[in-house]
C-alpha cells in the first residue's frame, strides 16, 4: 500500500543536512543517499517535489553538489541557489551589505534565502504541503517561523544556533535523524512542532539575554514594571 503523505514538498537544505560540515562527527554519507534515494523514487512517481537549497553562494554551493553527487537525486530546476534573480529583488542597502559580506569572507551564507524560495515555491503550492529539512535553531525554525510559516523538522545530530554547535534541545521542536524512516513520519504529519508560541517567547528572550545581558535585560524589565505601576497610580488617582 502507497504512503500517503501530509507533505509533499520538501525543501532539504544543503550544509550539515546533505553533506557533512563542522556540526556533526556521526554524519553518514551512506544514510544520506539511501534516504535521497527512496525520495527520488517517489519523486519520479510524482508522489513528491524534492528541492535543495543553500544560502551559501552559488560557486560554494555547487561545488559541494557535485562534489557530494547530489545532482543525481535533484532536477536541475530544483537546485534552488542565489542568483541575480534574487540579488535583485533585495533593496540598495540590503545588496550592498551581501556583497560586503561575501567580500570578505566568501563562506558568509545569506539565511533569508531559503525563506524567500519557499514564498516563491508557494504562489503555485499550499504551504500546508511543505516540509523544510534544517538543522539550525535560528536560521531553520525561528526564521521559518517567522517568515515562511512552513512545517520544519531540524536534524538533531547536528543541531546549531546561528551556525554554533548546540546541544540546547527546545521542549517541542520537531528533531529527527538523517533516515528514510524519521523522515517519512514527518512527511505523514507524525512529527510536528508542538506549540510554537511557547518556543518563540523562549527563543526570543534568549536572544534578548545574549544582547543585553541578563543583569541589564531584567533591569529593563523592571523599569518598565514600575512605569507601569505608577502610570496605573496616576490613573487610579485620578
Amino acid at each position: 500500500m502507497a504512503q500517503k503523505f501530509e507533505k509533499t514538498i520538501i525543501f532539504f537544505g544543503l550544509e550539515d543536512v546533505l553533506v557533512k560540515g563542522k556540526l556533526d562527527e556521526s554524519f553518514k554519507e551512506k544514510q544520506v543517499k539511501q534516504m535521497l534515494a527512496k525520495a527520488k523514487e517517489l519523486e519520479d512517481k510524482d508522489d513528491l517535489k524534492i528541492i535543495l537549497f543553500s544560502g551559501s553562494s552559488k560557486e560554494i554551493a555547487m561545488q559541494k553538489i557535485k562534489e557530494n553527487k547530489l545532482t543525481d537525486y535533484f532536477k536541475k530546476e530544483n537546485i534552488r541557489l542565489i542568483d541575480n534573480f534574487y540579488l535583485k529583488q533585495k533593496s540598495d542597502l540590503d545588496r550592498k551589505l551581501y556583497e560586503k559580506n561575501i567580500m570578505e569572507n566568501s563562506t558568509f551564507k545569506d539565511e533569508y534565502f531559503k525563506q524567500w524560495t519557499v514564498q516563491q515555491e508557494a504562489e503555485k503550492t499550499d504551504l500546508k504541503k511543505f516540509l523544510l529539512v534544517g538543522h539550525d535553531i535560528l536560521f531553520d525554525a525561528y526564521y521559518t517561523l517567522k517568515f515562511s510559516q512552513i512545517d520544519f523538522v531540524l536534524i538533531k545530530s547536528a543541531l546549531s544556533d546561528t551556525h554554533l554547535k548546540s546541544n540546547n534541545l527546545f521542549e517541542g521542536l520537531p528533531y529527527i535523524k538523517r533516515t528514510w524512516a524519521d523522515l517519512s513520519k514527518a512527511l505523514e504529519g507524525k512529527v510536528k512542532l508542538q506549540n510554537a508560541d511557547a518556543f518563540i517567547k523562549m527563543f526570543e528572550k534568549q536572544i534578548a539575554l545574549k544582547l543585553v545581558g541578563k543583569d541589564k535585560l531584567f533591569g529593563i524589565v523592571n523599569m518598565a514594571l514600575e512605569k507601569k505601576a505608577g502610570e496605573n497610580a496616576v490613573n487610579l488617582q485620578n
